[in-house]
């Protein structure tokens, strides 16, 4: 399979997950030469909704990962946002990257990002951590064009809004997943607070498609479980405050002006080859919100965030203007930089 030529640069938006499909997905429909390639990793394909993989406008490749080099050349660029299985084998063609989140820095300012001829970022922070290993650009958050959108919104109520009570605030709680998480140590505790809240509990993608253990037990004790195929900007529009631990999501949540609350737990204990001191989800946890260290305190300190007892918003608002290019057209920004970059 050869990319069509007619159509100037092909571009090649490579992910596995549906997460990653979704996050890019508005920078490829931009481009008039862009296939979706999906790497084929055990049985994931089949928890896709069949939405993403027939009805993006795009044409749409599902690709063993082990046989992924056969495809250098077949595109011009291959785009990712996260390492791609043999992407160390990708000669002819370029990599180009798009920033996926701020979480994890040790690897996502790892030395992987050297094969990129150009990564597009979010802002200044990430562009001073990235530069030294390869060119980068400043686009802003494309997954993040559609908050400016008034009809997003009002689909967000129309689908999620009659989930919900509506004499009760939305909590929505966004772990991140693995060894990170702190899901086994605070989910009783955030599920007691149903009595008083709706809770809206988002699985970071990776749990949703990697530990079925923990998949099956959340869809046994939550009402209102949302998993990998689920938009998480839809959520930050119906609720109120966020609840996570060390998850990317913490600064999609600052950027929509929703309060977050940190559920840690033995943090230095957790601290590896995703997380150090420097990490901004560590190493900035001021300027972010309330820090847990147990359960106990859940209730009285969502009860003073969402009173205003404590307010973090001055915080929130410059931290998000050193992280951010925070205009809307991200998308349209990143896919005409694609094109000045590799265009013929």
């Amino acid at each position: 399979m050869i990319a069509p030529k007619n159509l100037g640069t092909s571009f090649a938006f490579i992910g596995w997950n549906p997460f990653q499909l979704k996050h890019a997905l508005s920078i490829a429909q931009r481009l008039p030469n862009a296939t979706i390639l999906i790497e084929k990793r055990k049985q994931h394909i089949y928890q896709f909704d069949e939405a993403l993989l027939t009805e993006t406008g795009l044409p749409t490749v599902i690709w063993r990962r082990d046989n992924v080099r056969e495809l250098d050349g077949a595109f011009d660029v291959f785009v990712c946002q996260t390492p791609f299985s043999q992407m160390d084998d990708i000669r002819r063609s370029a990599v180009a990257m798009v920033q996926y989140g701020y979480a994890k820095s040790p690897h996502n300012y790892g030395a992987w990002r050297a094969k990129a001829a150009l990564c597009l970022v979010y802002g200044p922070h990430a562009d001073a951590q990235i530069r030294p290993w390869c060119p980068t650009a400043i686009v802003g958050p494309p997954h993040m064009d559609a908050w400016y959108d008034s009809a997003f919104h009002e689909r967000a109520r129309q689908k999620i809004g009659p989930l919900l009570d509506a004499n009760k605030p939305t909590i929505l709680y966004a772990p991140t997943w693995g060894e990170l998480s702190t899901l086994p140590q605070y989910i009783d505790a955030v599920l007691s607070l149903s009595d008083a809240y709706n809770v809206l509990l988002k699985m970071h993608h990776n749990t949703d498609l990697l530990s079925q253990t923990w998949r099956a037990k959340l869809l046994k004790e939550t009402t209102h479980l949302f998993g990998a195929n689920d938009d998480l900007l839809s959520l930050f529009s119906v609720c109120d405050a966020v609840l996570s631990d060390y998850s990317g999501a913490i600064f999609d949540a600052l950027y929509c002006e929703r309060p977050v609350v940190l559920l840690h737990d033995q943090t230095t204990s957790r601290m590896g080859a995703k997380l150090d001191v420097n990490s901004l989800e560590y190493a900035e946890r001021h300027r972010i919100g309330p820090v847990l260290e147990s359960p106990a305190l859940l209730r009285q300190t969502l009860g003073d965030v969402l009173n205003g007892t404590v307010d973090f918003q001055r915080d929130n608002r410059a931290f998000v203007d050193e992280l951010y290019l925070r205009e809307p057209g991200a998308a349209q920004r990143a896919a005409d930089v694609l094109q000045q970059y590799f265009g013929e």
